[in-house]
This record gives C-alpha cells, sequence and structure tokens, in this order.
C-alpha cells in the first residue's frame, strides 16, 4: 500500500503558477502547506493560507516536497545528499534539471 496525502505537511519550492496550482490541489487534502520562492508571496500566502517556510525548515519538515523552479545558479544542484538526510524527506521534482547533483544518487534509487 501507499500512503495518504491527507494530515501530510507538503513543501512547496517555487510558488510560481505550477506552485500555486499544487497549492489548489492540495488544499482538499487538509495538507499543511509550506512554501518557498525568492520573490515575496506574502500577501498570496495569506490569502491561501499557506505558511512561508526557509528551504532548510521546508527539508526538514515536510514530508514530501515538490520543486518547482528554473535552473539558475541558485537553484543548480540545491538537491543533494545533504538535503535529502534531512528527517521524513521525498522530493517530487518537475522539470528541474541539474537542480539534483549529479554526483548524487538519491538513497530510493536502483543505482
Amino acid at each position: 500500500g501507499g500512503q495518504q496525502l491527507s494530515g501530510k505537511t507538503f513543501g512547496i519550492i517555487g510558488l510560481g503558477h505550477i506552485g500555486k496550482d499544487l497549492v489548489e490541489l492540495l488544499k482538499p487534502f487538509g495538507c499543511r502547506i509550506l512554501v518557498n520562492d525568492i520573490i515575496d508571496q506574502s500577501d498570496y500566502c495569506d490569502l491561501a493560507g499557506v505558511t512561508i517556510a526557509t528551504k532548510d525548515e521546508i527539508f526538514c519538515n515536510a514530508d514530501v516536497i515538490s520543486i518547482h523552479t528554473p535552473l539558475t545558479e541558485k537553484t543548480k544542484y540545491m538537491i543533494n545528499s545533504e538535503s535529502l538526510a534531512k528527517p521524513k524527506c521525498f522530493c517530487s521534482a518537475s522539470g528541474v534539471g541539474p537542480c539534483t547533483s549529479e554526483k548524487f544518487t538519491p538513497p530510493f534509487s536502483n543505482k
């Protein structure tokens, strides 16, 4: 069996169009949602009922993390063995390419 999303803490890094759509999709599940973005999104967060957090707070506290950022020098290799060593962390990254360290093999891979 799998796990339920209900009651889990969900972290979203990158609160653009996709990140905001994900917030709306998660609302019916009653998830606590932590978000991080380089742009001040406090007005949106207040309206949506989500919590602004640092990346480290997300890595430490989220049960599931979804990353929706462009590749920049700040996001390159953002996901690495240090960030995934935090408790309760599972990452779902869509379209982020080298935001994951090339030298890092996730513990959940078959390699």
